[in-house]
């Protein structure tokens, strides 16, 4: 995650709201946020990736889900905050995982260093998600996955479930909010969108560059 995702909302709104989202007790939520780290999962797995960089991968929930479907993959997950990184490690963690806070904006690899960078729900909070989208294609050296809110129905959701009535359904932090064919353009710019998946309320683009 980002420096410029701190200034959207407050840190502890944006990791407390991942966890629950992930550990809730509501089956409804559970299954759907399940299919989703499974639908993530899957598209990874479809190219087949000697090595995989997970920029914002948050507490690790998506990044295990990987693993779990690529276990002779390298995966180095990413995120800025010490807290999510943290968390990840101690419940998230598998053998072929390394784990690490770090910029994406400045980041210590070499230029097509991966054969796949995946970022999972990151660029809804960026004012400035082109740039964000160059350093996808920068240190990609065949695919990019990359996940984001399907609107207007996330927001639909949260207003169903009475969550951020004042903010008509927009969670906190997000500044960008995509239709289908909105992140589908978006994409472009990163190479050729060759699957678009709508996993309930995402949409998931697996782009080759």
């Amino acid at each position: 995650m980002p420096s410029e995702i701190l200034k959207t909302a407050p840190l502890e709104d944006i990791v407390d709201g991942n966890i629950k989202k992930h550990l809730s007790q509501n089956p409804l939520i559970r299954g759907v946020v399940e299919k989703f780290n499974e639908d993530v999962a899957q598209l990874a797995a479809s190219c087949r990736p000697q090595n995989i960089l997970d920029i914002g991968c948050g507490e690790g929930f998506t990044t295990v889900q990987i693993a779990k479907q690529l276990p002779q993959t390298a995966i180095t997950g990413i995120d800025l905050m010490p807290e999510r990184i943290r968390y990840a490690e101690a419940k998230n963690k598998a053998k072929n995982i390394v784990y690490q806070t770090a910029d994406m904006f400045r980041l210590p690899f070499s230029e097509n260093a991966f054969d796949l960078v995946v970022c999972n729900e990151v660029l809804e909070h960026l004012e400035n998600y082109t740039a964000a989208l160059e350093v996808l294609k920068k240190f990609a050296r065949k695919f990019i996955l990359i996940s984001v809110p399907n609107e207007p129905w996330f927001r639909s959701a949260n207003v169903l479930r009475l969550h951020y009535l004042s903010r008509w359904g927009s969670t906190p932090g997000h500044i960008n909010h995509w239709t289908r064919s909105g992140i589908y353009r978006a994409a472009g710019a990163c190479g050729e969108v060759v699957q678009l998946k709508t996993s309930t309320l995402w949409n998931i683009l697996l782009i080759k560059k």
